[in-house]
């Protein structure tokens, strides 16, 4: 598997060893950068490593997830096999910050056990 880097101006796949895009002088963000990358805002922002710089793909959370899922019911993207890994990685990393019902529903249930606790301890 070839290592490639993600031009954060043109948007264009490079490789991986190069220092900037020979088209337009940006410094490409390399693929292991932008799977370690903390997803900041949609549509797929991340921050550079290099620069601090807010980079956005263009596409939004949901474009993502359904070129996913087409591409695994055996649509052709013109998405290489690692763009494809990286873009899993990246929704797995975006929905393991997200809370879902279970982990509210403990947060609540804790919080009204120590609230009837210091209730018993104080008034009963």
């Amino acid at each position: 598997m070839k290592k490639r880097a993600l031009c954060i101006k043109c948007y264009e796949w490079k490789s991986d060893h190069m220092d900037e895009c020979e088209s337009c002088h940006y410094s490409p963000v390399s693929e292991i950068d932008i799977c370690k990358s903390r997803i900041l805002d949609f549509p797929w922002d991340f921050q550079s490593p290099e620069t601090g710089e807010l980079i956005s793909v263009g596409k939004t959370f949901e474009e993502l997830e359904s070129i996913r899922d087409e591409f695994s019911r055996g649509i052709k993207y013109e998405y290489s096999d690692w763009e494809l890994q990286s873009l899993s990685q990246v929704l797995r990393a975006y929905k393991s910050t997200q809370f879902g019902f279970g982990e509210y529903a403990f947060i609540i249930g804790f919080g009204i056990m120590i609230l009837v606790s210091i209730w018993y301890l104080f008034v009963a």
